[in-house]
């Protein structure tokens, strides 16, 4: 009977041991879902002085994006329908839903004259990307 004690005791001991590692294990490999992709775009024009240009943000200027062919993800479509206008700091903040490279156009009218600018944007995941553009 000593000998059926002693034989049954580690094999409960193992059992749950085994049983508490595969637990732990399956807490451990949870990983925490990805931050949404996201992009700063800002803009900027260069006002000439008499000694040296400077840089200033350009508010309320409209920035479109220009997406791919075939591009149909709602958010990208979104963006492409309707301008988003920079603040008085000239920056607009975009947050997609997956990744992507996205081209987009920068549009302001000053003194009746259309000025543009052009530049690329890359989403990726845990990333913000920041992106400066100067009106020509």
């Amino acid at each position: 009977m000593e000998f059926i004690r002693f034989y049954t005791k580690p094999k409960k001991l193992l059992f749950i041991s085994v049983a508490a590692a595969l637990i732990f294990a399956g807490f451990s490999s949870c990983n925490e879902d990805p931050l949404p992709p996201k992009a700063v775009v800002t803009v900027i024009e260069w006002i000439p002085t008499d000694t040296i240009p400077f840089a200033q943000a350009v508010m309320n200027a409209q920035v479109w994006f220009i997406p791919p062919a075939g591009a149909s993800q709602p958010d990208v479509i979104a963006n492409t329908l309707v301008p988003h206008l920079t603040d008085a700091r000239g920056q607009v903040f975009y947050e997609l839903k997956y990744e992507s490279v996205i081209e987009y156009k920068v549009e302001k009218e000053v003194d009746g004259l259309k000025r543009f600018g052009y530049g690329t944007l890359i989403f990726n995941e845990n990333e913000v990307f920041y992106d400066t553009i100067y009106l020509e």
